[in-house]
């Protein structure tokens, strides 16, 4: 009989009476197979792919059964720049292994797994650095690597390094973790005598994850933070908050010594957002500012105001040392609005105007007594304006006048009264108009401009004071029924001597005749309020056009001489001569001018010169 193999690992059995004499040599080979069936060996591992050899499917001889695969412990190492899949041969094997990742990362991607497989069957991946014990069930090509410690069962088991599960830990007795963890792990259960019962994980969204039994999320610690993410309702008799909120926080409630209880949040309407028990928003604070929204009304003993108001609130009430109350509004039609308890306006400022309107009557007291020292009416039988009492009344056109008048200077009446139709301000020190019975004086910061006197005379504030006009707002003509009268008082006068000017400064003048260019209408149209036939305002805007300057169309030739070409001649001959007016000489940016009376003394001058010469050549 001759010999034969051992299906799992080839250990030669001698067939009765065969290898005589050579019986202890097949002897020794198979205590090789058994001494390596004990031993442990190291496994470089390259590439993707390797063959782990049990033993030859069909062996010559035993010693070709003296392969790697022999060795139950086995360290794989090698640089690997991939997983590499290691296939147990041959495929009926039933052998059983220790098995040991040792492999090292070649400078890609890794460290890598290394894939135990036999057949078609089911494969074990073990990770790099960790080992495993596994056995194959020779099945052949449909042969399986499975792990022989699945479902473990241990009684008591202690370890002083970590214990890795890939699935489920399940004990029916107590959990009981003794010591402390570290930043690094991915998911452990620890426990320090001062912290108690520590949860740490490592995770990409989350570190600690906690579930309900429907696998939903009900407390998170997001990743590298500190904060507890809780999804539903916290409910607790009291939750006290002992640190400060942050600027990025979406939701949070904090608390320091010097502001205390703090709300802080970051929306994309509103940061913060106070609800009532129907969801309905009661107050809130906008994204990025400061503004508090109530919805509903305010009610409190005192609301003060400690900060100024702009030009953009809606509504606002503010408060400045200097102002006083504020209070500014944006509206499409007023910008305040005051109502009674009837909800009718009482008083309105027009929008964008600084015009107050109101629709009753208004009273004005001087603080001297509680009578009103003027008062308004809407009324037009009863009249629209009194000052002090009775004193001075107006009342309504087609009634007895304008105005009557008293002792406050208050005077407009219109002419059937044969009372003058003018009102004045008696006191020319707050008012614009001033003056006594038959004339008006125009003042501004309490100086006398310009006044109408007793004897209708049209005059300056004071002597030598004002212009008529401006360089760029000039009177188009002016009309007199007599001469303009210039002072001439020598007593005004010094540094006087004879006219230099003369004939040869007349000679370079040109005198020439010129027509004025057509001048178009100036005119604008403004958007204003419409009144109905009883001075009402309606409400309404209209169109309606402002003319500044008639057109004017010029036909008649007028006589005179070219301020351009006088500037010449004062520039050739080195003259200053009052009588060009240059408007940037003062900063205007009106046309050029000339003052034609300052050309009577150079054309007197020329006559006494030619004079002297018709004298010279009659005699």
């Amino acid at each position: 009989m001759a010999s034969s193999y051992t299906t799992n690992y080839g250990i030669e059995k001698i067939g009765s009476g065969e290898q005589s004499g050579a019986w202890g040599t097949t002897t020794n080979h198979n205590l090789d197979l058994l001494d390596r069936i004990a031993s442990y060996k190291a496994v470089a591992l390259s590439g993707t792919t390797h063959t782990l050899t049990v033993r030859e499917a069909s062996p010559g001889s035993g010693t070709e059964n003296l392969q790697d695969g022999m060795f139950r412990v086995v360290k794989f190492t090698g640089a690997l720049g991939a997983n590499n899949t290691v296939t147990i041969a041959p495929n009926t094997t039933t052998a059983y292994f220790i098995i040991i990742n040792a492999t090292t990362d070649s400078g890609s991607s890794g460290p890598y797994s290394v894939i135990l497989s036999q057949g078609t069957g089911a494969n074990i991946t073990v990770e790099n650095g960790k080992s495993a014990i596994v056995y194959c069930d020779g099945a052949g090509s449909g042969a399986a690597v499975a792990d022989a410690l699945s479902n473990l069962a241990l009684a008591t088991l202690t370890t002083s390094g970590a214990i890795t599960a890939t699935g489920d830990v399940t004990t029916s007795g107590t959990f009981n973790a003794l010591g402390d963890t570290a930043a690094s792990d991915k998911a452990a259960v620890g426990y320090t005598s001062a912290e108690g019962l520590i949860l740490t994980g490592q995770g990409s969204t989350n570190d600690v994850t906690i579930k309900n039994d429907a696998d939903a999320d009900v407390i998170t610690i997001a990743t590298g933070g500190t904060n507890v993410d809780i999804v539903g309702d916290v409910t607790a008799s009291t939750v006290n908050a002992d640190g400060d909120t942050s600027a990025g926080d979406d939701a949070a409630m904090g608390y320091t010594a010097a502001e205390g209880l703090i709300l802080t949040g970051q929306g994309s309407t509103s940061d913060i957002t106070v609800k009532n028990d129907a969801d309905t928003t009661v107050i809130t604070i906008a994204t990025g500012t400061t503004n508090v929204d109530v919805v509903g009304d305010l009610t409190a003993a005192t609301l003060n105001a400690d900060g100024d108001t702009a030009a953009g609130d809606a509504a606002a009430i503010g408060y400045t040392a200097a102002e006083g109350l504020i209070l500014t509004g944006q509206g499409s039609t007023n910008d305040i609005t005051i109502k009674n308890d009837a909800d009718a306006e009482v008083c309105t400022i027009k929008t964008g105007t600084t015009t107050f309107r109101t629709e009753g009557v208004l009273s004005i007291a001087d603080g001297s007594n509680s009578a009103p020292s003027i008062s308004f009416w809407n009324d037009p039988d009863t009249g629209i304006m009194r000052i002090g009492g009775n004193e001075a009344t107006f009342v309504a056109a087609g009634s007895n006048g304008l105005a009557s008048w008293g002792s406050y200077g208050l005077r407009i009446k219109n002419g059937s009264a044969g009372t003058p139709s003018l009102g004045l301000l008696s006191d020319t020190d707050s008012g614009i108009f001033s003056g006594g019975a038959g004339q008006v004086n125009i003042s501004t910061g309490g100086s006398e401009r310009v006044g109408v006197d007793s004897n209708g005379d049209f005059r300056p504030g004071s002597d030598n004071a004002y212009s008529c006009g401006l360089s760029g707002s000039r009177w188009d003509v002016v009309y007199a029924a007599d001469g303009t009268i210039n002072t001439s008082d020598e007593n005004e006068k010094e540094d006087i001597i004879d006219e230099p000017l003369g004939l040869a400064f007349i000679k370079a003048i040109r005198p020439v005749q010129f027509k004025w260019k057509d001048r178009p209408e100036i005119s604008e149209t403004r958007e204003v309020e419409e009144y109905d036939a009883d001075g009402e305002l309606t409400g309404n805007t209209i169109e309606k056009k402002y003319v500044a300057a008639p057109a004017k169309k010029n036909v008649r030739p007028h006589h005179g001489m070219i301020a351009q070409e006088i500037k010449a001649v004062l520039t050739d001959l080195s003259i200053d001569f009052a009588g060009y007016i240059d408007p940037s000489a003062t900063g205007d940016d009106g046309p050029t001018g000339l003052r034609y009376s300052e050309f009577i003394a150079p054309m007197i001058k020329a006559i006494q010169e030619l004079s002297d010469r018709i004298d010279a050549l009659e005699g």
